[in-house]
């Protein structure tokens, strides 16, 4: 702009000498006349092109003032985000709806429908100074406020990030898949062995098509022991791998090992039937007796995508040592399979080792369908080993799932419940005429109305 200002001030000087001039000259004839036309034309020229110019200049400048300035810009693509244009500096508001309905066809208890909001959350995260980034997410749901992710992160290593707070520890593909992007309603029976979000300090690598996690963590946030004792303490690691990854095909193997020592605190394993609106838990260990001396925890995965087909299982092993009491081992997994009816395939990200977003082909908003998928599972659970009769579980999920857009999803899941006689664990009143609460088979029926930002 200076620089402009000043080409405007030395042209019009000089046009200034000229008219002066004009006089003296014309006493000299027609040559030195014709002469100075010629310069009037050059300079006036020269004028055209300084106006074009600061034309340019103030169009760059109302751009600039409905984007908020020169140095930052504005984007509104699934969420808020402000960042600075040399790439330093960003920050982004997020967050998540999901409200629930659920209904029980009883079988022996009681179990009541009811709706809920699964999860309520806003987050926000960002980085400073290139390499920093963070991340606050806590979630509103069932009148109360839990932290989820809570991490500041270092990324200025070329091959390692570093990670410190509270987040997901490096197991489970169907965990580390965000609920937003996961098929089913809820995470199936084998989840409960997962150690979710804990305080600690991970580190991660990957490549084109790997990835590794490590992570040393503690406690949940909130979690404090009774009778002051001390927390647990965890060593996590993940490893995946996929040989094939694309658009439209993938295939993904992962192996992920956990190292857990309880210190004082009480160990109970329970899981909900893959429905959340009831407390009922039909498999439940009980607090386990005896002094726990460390678990081990293993997970195997693997997931293949092939155009709307898509196939995805996982199995896991819970393993307790105990001092004088018997050795413990309870496991669980499942499989399930998905088609996509308007063509869609699942999105994988091969370098995090997980499923991401789905996009349909055609919006609701594009004049589309938006994307329509069918998805069965099997999954199962054992709690009962030695001297824990926790009980057994065996669930069949049949889920219809509808994109209108990337950000909004509808599901319905429809689940088959199948416990043992040793599934014991639900506290809820026993039906008319019913005297055992072995043997519980009630049939559930989820819907979902979800946003994401």
């Amino acid at each position: 702009m200076h620089r402009s200002r000043f080409l405007a001030k030395t042209t019009a000087l000089s046009v200034a000498g000229v008219l002066v001039a004009l006089p003296a000259f014309a006493q000299t004839g027609q040559p030195q006349i014709e002469q100075l036309m010629q310069q009037l034309e050059t300079q006036k020229k020269m004028m055209d092109n300084i106006s074009r110019e600061l034309e340019k200049v103030r169009t760059e400048q109302t751009k600039q003032a409905a984007t908020g300035g020169g140095d930052v810009e504005v984007t509104t693509k699934g969420g808020l985000a402000v960042k600075s244009k040399d790439g330093n500096f960003e920050f982004k508001v997020g967050g998540r709806l999901q409200a629930d309905y659920n209904s029980y066809d009883q079988d022996k208890t009681e179990l009541g429908d009811g709706t809920e909001f699964r999860r309520v959350r806003i987050h926000v995260e960002g980085k400073m100074f290139k390499d920093w980034a963070f991340k606050i997410e806590p979630d509103f749901a069932n009148n109360g406020v839990s932290l989820k992710d809570v991490y500041l992160q270092y990324k200025g290593f070329s091959d390692v990030g570093i990670t410190v707070g509270q987040f997901k520890q490096p197991f489970s593909l169907e965990e580390l898949t965000s609920s937003r992007h996961i098929t089913f309603m809820e995470r199936a029976l084998p989840n409960v062995f997962s150690l979710a979000h804990r305080i600690g300090v991970g580190f991660n690598s990957n490549g084109d098509n790997w990835s590794a996690g490590l992570a040393f963590a503690g406690g949940v946030e909130g979690n404090d022991v009774s009778n002051e004792g001390d927390e647990s303490y965890t060593t996590t690691a993940r490893l995946t791998f996929a040989p094939i990854h694309g658009k439209t095909e993938a295939i993904h193997l992962g192996v992920a090992g956990s190292w857990i020592n309880p210190r004082d605190e009480a160990i109970r394993i329970r899981q909900r039937p893959e429905a959340h609106v009831t407390s009922v838990r039909f498999v439940d260990t009980g607090t386990i007796p005896g002094k726990i001396n460390n678990q081990f925890l293993y997970g195997f995965e693997t997931a293949a995508v092939y155009g709307p087909f898509s196939a995805q299982g996982e199995y896991m092993t819970l393993r307790t040592t105990r001092d004088t009491l018997a050795n413990l081992s309870f496991d669980g997994w499942y499989g399930y399979l998905s088609f996509f009816l308007t063509g869609e395939s699942r999105t994988y990200d091969p370098k995090k080792g997980r499923f991401d977003r789905l996009k349909p082909t055609r919006a609701v908003p594009d004049g589309g369908y938006g994307a329509w998928e069918v998805a069965l599972r099997y999954s199962g659970i054992d709690l009962t080993d030695e001297d824990i009769n926790g009980g057994g579980e065996k669930n069949v999920t049949l889920a219809l799932n509808w994109y209108p857009t990337p950000y909004v999803r509808l599901m319905a899941n429809y689940i088959w419940v199948n416990n043992d006689n040793k599934a014991t664990g639900s506290s809820a009143p026993l039906l008319p005429g019913e005297t055992f609460r072995g043997d519980d088979d009630p049939q559930i029926f989820l819907l979902r109305a979800q946003v994401d930002f």
